[in-house]
């Protein structure tokens, strides 16, 4: 269905995340779901490390 591999919450804020190895590809069906839940102002990343999800979910988008 092309839905992002996880759903975080942390301080009222939801962030929607999918994990793709370094080389990694979306799919087809997964650019035009996270396409089509933007356009609806869900916040979603593509992440390919923990460390950078981590950040995002920290609020450090800025530093990464």
């Amino acid at each position: 269905n092309g839905c992002p591999d996880m759903i975080f919450m942390k301080n009222g804020r939801v962030v929607w995340m999918e994990f793709k190895a370094a080389a990694g590809r979306l799919s087809v069906q997964q650019q035009l779901r996270i396409a089509e839940l933007r356009a609806h102002g869900i916040e979603v990343h593509v992440v390919n490390e923990a460390a950078v999800g981590r950040a995002i979910l920290d609020g450090q988008e800025d530093l990464l």
